[in-house]
């Protein structure tokens, strides 16, 4: 563009819309970070999810629920959402020497092992073993960590003791009652959870 054509788009005002619209399209214009504290019979949760599920279409947002029972989810697009809350997956699962695999969510089972076979953990308690210290799930020695790193087991102890039992219709969006518009910007959002 030569500079004549540039001062008349300044000197109209078409410039200044031209920016909005470039904006509205890059959706600059139109996001937010929700942030708050989880709470259940008066307690703050201290872990699992928080979901925004939009009410129209448009991308789904999640984030873990801190021990402290905050939440923050940064570059949420503005709308009216469902609020979803899950702590199923803290619980974590069980291994049964029939059967495999049992997760967390009711009746869900993982592979089968064959009738009269001990399954494929051997028909043993992972979880047991490793407490008792015969089963490690580590890096081999001498291998380079991250700091702060934690085996497998030891997280999912840990997991397993944030774990609280909340009402199922919080976790799903068809049943749940949680709403929340979303405007541009940072918002407060608490999140209150009834028996």
């Amino acid at each position: 563009m030569s500079g004549h054509v540039i001062r008349r788009l300044f000197s109209s005002g078409a410039f200044f819309v031209l920016a909005a619209a470039c904006l509205a399209l890059t959706g600059c214009s139109g996001q937010a970070t929700v942030h708050g504290t989880v709470a259940y019979a008066g307690e703050p949760l201290k872990g699992g999810y928080v979901t925004f599920v939009p009410e129209a279409t448009g991308p789904t947002y999640t984030t873990s629920i801190n021990p402290d029972g905050t939440y923050s989810v940064a570059n949420v697009k503005t709308g009216k959402y469902k609020v979803c809350v899950d702590t199923e997956g803290l619980k974590g699962g069980e291994i049964t020497p029939t059967t495999g695999y049992t997760g967390s969510s009711k009746g869900g089972k993982g592979p089968a092992a064959a009738p009269g076979s001990k399954g494929p953990t051997g028909g043993a308690d992972l979880q047991k073993l490793a407490e008792s210290g015969k089963l490690k799930n580590a890096p081999p020695p001498g291998a380079q960590v991250p700091e702060g790193y934690k085996d497998g087991f030891a997280t999912q102890k840990e997991n397993a003791s944030k774990y609280v039992a909340i009402p199922l219709k919080y976790a799903k969006p068809e049943s749940t009652e949680l709403t929340v518009e979303v405007k541009a910007g940072e918002q407060e959002h608490n999140i209150t959870l009834q028996k």
